[in-house]
């Protein structure tokens, strides 16, 4: 019995090992189910059939070649093409070119019909200019189409699909090429994708098509050919269709065309043996949606990049370029030239041409990165400049009072803004894994510690300061205190009293909220909230951003209002509202604004309303502060709710400038007399005057123009604003006494007179104008004395300094102890 268990044993481990050594045979899929690497190994027999068929092609065996078929595209469409390219060798260098041409190019195009012979000749006599085909069609009678190589209308219009070809303004086309090399220097494998979008004012119902590319570059002649799919077809692309595309007049260019495709199918025959040696394959059986056919276009591609230069003097330099910009190594450079490269595309089954009026502007792969790089640098400085003015904010409102002032609304929308910045850069530095993942991982970490660790826990801890802070509510019990202070002896009346009191204490309960019911209202409508956002970021996501945008970026709105409704001001530091305004901007300017941005996003006109809309809202934010909080109001707009201010700086009558010079008294808060800055200037000049005139001797090797026009202060008169005053003052000016002691010293003393004439004479100018400027502006004058003092309801006087630090940790008067209204 033990000698038939060891041979089922011994038997079983062979058919396992048959079925690994196979790797999906057809004891493994007797053993295992269906073989998943079928596909695989027939996409293998393929390719080898189509190296094959090439080789046939190229020694002119028939029977080798079997059913490929190369029909060459019209012999006049080569009039038409960005360069000539019978007769000469593709891989004989004519110019200067880029060796690696792997990024995205963008541009403008137009359609043309090919269809019949009378379109043909004229975009061969137009040489595809528009204008010039209109002037050319112009005064000819329309005549009867004559398609050809009997091609039908009905068919062309079917394949053409509903998209608008023939327009004859400009769409926009982009393309994304990726490269990889074949044979050194020489020819490389392109493949990508190509884009046309309609022109903007175009009726079509389908706005854009797109297509898979694959095709050779010659990179010596910098010339690409390349086939064309729609994305939606179910057929792939062949570079095989090349050679009906590239001159056949040349044996380098035919060599090369052959040995390139050699190369392309052993790279790909590789590939897919990688796949079968892994011994797993997940294949798509088709259950996902196909998507709708657009068109049934293909094209054929013909593109030509612009020579920098002559190719002995340019070419080595371009290649060091190439070279340091994918291993850096700090040597010299010259500046990257321009990448232009001019387009050409012909349908054959649709007969039509696009083409590129101008040449597509390119951006290199390289290049692109190091753009993302140098953005990701900038924005984490930005974010860092950011975080320091919100802690700056932080620290200037710690106390309750300061944070009364501010809305918790304005700080939650800007954490938001943080945190959608945070899951976009960490979302695309997973997916790139190049070098620019560092540096967006950087931006990532930041933002996130913006939205974290400061803006949405200064947000709560707002909104807890202010929900403390609010009255509880409670329920009035007014006709049984009404009872208990009258003391009424009816019993007959107390008992109707008791039992009324108590019907509206129950009815007051049953509509009053309390507070835990307030609490679980406001998390349901948060649920729900936060439900709405995530099904529209689902399933409607453009939709969701757009309206997103202007919501998130009126974040200055809250604070306006919460400043108009407690008749509040200076709640966020100027510098706070002007920093954060042009930092929130950063990334949508660059992305709306920035013509050459590493999204490849159109420059578009909202980005300087969303930049003029944040402005507003700062300027009218700032206003408040200097303004008062209703500046931008007329008084019948001012809320009904809204508290009204207190005027802290009443207006200085003329009458009351003496009572101005005397000052009002102490202040309470730093027990100093209270004077304005006119007289606190004028005691500081007498002290630098009585300690000597040091400045005046022409002995002191010190003196200046700043010093005499600091002590030139010191000559500023008591002025009343008065104009007759101020004339006098003007015609006969008065000096000190030491001034005038200094000046009979100065008369005596033996400096040379010159000198002493021109310090006279630049003293004088200044005396002269700053009572000039005092006597252009006396209300200014006014102005500022009130602005140095605050007076409060309670008509107790303070230093504005003083009582605005002081409103900062209690709102109350620091002498009667009666409440304040806020500043």
């Amino acid at each position: 019995m033990q000698p038939l268990h060891s041979t089922t044993a011994s038997l079983c481990l062979v058919l396992l090992a048959l079925a690994a050594t196979a790797q999906a045979s057809f004891i493994s899929t007797f053993l295992f189910g269906k073989d998943t690497l079928e596909p695989v190994r027939a996409a293998i027999r393929q390719t080898e059939q189509f190296r094959s068929e090439v080789y046939g092609w190229y020694h002119h065996n028939t029977t080798q070649q079997a059913n490929l078929t190369v029909t060459p595209d019209p012999s006049d469409l080569y009039k038409l093409l960005p360069s000539t390219y019978s007769g000469r060798s593709l891989v004989d260098p004519d110019g200067s070119y880029y060796g690696g041409i792997e990024g995205y190019y963008k541009g403008d195009w137009s359609g043309w019909d090919y269809s019949t012979q009378a379109n043909r000749s004229l975009a061969l006599d137009s040489r595809l200019n528009q204008s010039a085909a209109l002037e050319l069609s112009k005064g000819k009678q329309e005549v009867t189409p004559e398609y050809v190589d009997g091609r039908e209308e009905h068919k062309l219009i079917e394949d053409r699909g509903k998209f608008d070809w023939l327009t004859a303004k400009t769409g926009h086309v982009d393309l994304h090429l990726k490269e990889e090399r074949l044979l050194e220097g020489n020819v490389s494998l392109i493949k990508g994708s190509l884009s046309f979008t309609a022109p903007k004012d175009s009726k079509s119902s389908v706005d854009e098509v797109d297509f898979y590319l694959e095709g050779l570059h010659f990179i010596p002649t910098g010339s690409i050919f390349l086939h064309a799919v729609a994305e939606e077809a179910s057929e792939s692309t062949d570079v095989r269709t090349t050679l009906s595309m590239i001159p056949t007049g040349n044996n380098e260019t035919a060599n090369a065309t052959v040995a390139a495709m050699d190369k392309a199918f052993q790279l790909r025959i590789d590939m897919l043996q990688r796949i079968i040696d892994g011994g797993s394959y997940e294949s798509d059986d088709g259950a996902s949606d196909t998507p709708a056919v657009k068109h049934n276009c293909s094209l054929h591609v013909y593109a030509q990049l612009q020579s920098a230069g002559p190719h002995s003097e340019l070419q080595p330099l371009i290649n060091a370029l190439e070279h340091e910009a994918v291993h850096p190594t700090g040597i010299s450079t010259i500046p990257p030239p321009p990448l232009h490269l001019s387009l050409l595309a012909y349908s054959p089954t649709c007969q039509l041409l696009l083409a590129s009026p101008r040449p597509l502007t390119g951006l290199l792969q390289t290049t692109l990165w190091k753009k993302a790089v140098h953005y990701a640098i900038i924005y984490f400085l930005i974010l860092l400049l950011q975080t320091y003015l919100l802690v700056q904010q932080m620290e200037a409102t710690t106390t309750p009072s300061g944070l009364a002032k501010v809305s918790s609304k304005t700080w939650l929308a800007q954490s938001l803004l943080d945190a959608y910045g945070c899951l976009i850069h960490l979302s695309v530095a997973v997916v790139v894994e190049n070098e620019t993942t560092k540096g967006l991982l950087a931006c990532a970490f930041m933002s996130g510690v913006c939205f974290l660790a400061f803006g949405y826990r200064y947000a709560i801890t707002i909104y807890r300061s202010q929900m403390d802070a609010m009255p509880a509510t409670t329920t009035q019990a007014g006709p049984t205190q009404q009872r208990e202070e009258t003391g009424q002896a009816d019993t007959g009346a107390a008992a109707i009293l008791t039992t009324t009191t108590a019907t509206d204490a129950a009815s007051a309960t049953a509509t009053t909220p309390t507070a835990e019911e307030v609490r679980a209202r406001r998390r349901g409508m948060t649920i729900a909230a936060v439900g709405l956002f995530l099904f529209m970021v689902g399933f409607f996501p453009i939709l969701t951003v757009s309206l997103m945008l202007p919501i998130l970026y009126s974040f200055w709105i809250p604070q306006i209002h919460r400043n108009i409704q407690r008749g509040t001001r200076k709640a966020i530091l100027k510098r706070t509202v002007v920093g954060l305004s042009a930092t929130r901007l950063f990334v949508p300017l660059y992305i709306l604004v920035c013509p050459d941005n590493v999204l490849f996003s159109e420059p578009s006109a909202w980005g300087w309303a969303l930049a003029a809309y944040v402005a507003v809202q700062a300027a009218v934010l700032i206003g408040q502060d200097v303004l008062g909080p209703h500046w931008f109001l007329r008084s019948e707009w001012v809320p009904e709710g809204a508290a009204r201010t207190w005027e802290y700086h009443p207006a200085v009558e003329d009458g009351d400038v003496e009572r101005t010079r005397e000052g009002y008294g102490d202040c309470a808060i730093c027990l100093a007399a209270i004077e304005s800055r006119g007289a606190r200037r004028r005691s500081g000049s007498s002290t630098r005057g009585s300690g000597g005139a040091w400045w005046w001797y022409p002995s002191d090797s010190k003196h200046g123009y700043d010093r005499i026009a600091g002590d030139a202060e010191g000559y500023e008169l008591d002025s009343d604003d008065d104009p007759e005053t101020r004339s006098t003052h003007v015609s006969t000016p008065r000096y000190p006494p030491e001034k005038a002691r200094h000046r009979f010293t100065s008369h005596t003393s033996s400096s040379d007179a010159t000198t002493r004439r021109l310090r006279r004479t630049i003293a004088q100018t200044i005396r002269t104008l700053l009572r000039w400027k005092s006597g252009l502006d006396a209300t200014a004058t006014l102005r500022r004395r009130r602005t140095d003092v605050m007076v409060a309801p309670c008509q107790h006087a303070f230093h504005t300094e003083c009582l605005e630090r002081w409103l900062e940790i209690k709102n109350e008067c620091p002498s009667c102890r009666s409440a304040l209204p806020p500043v």
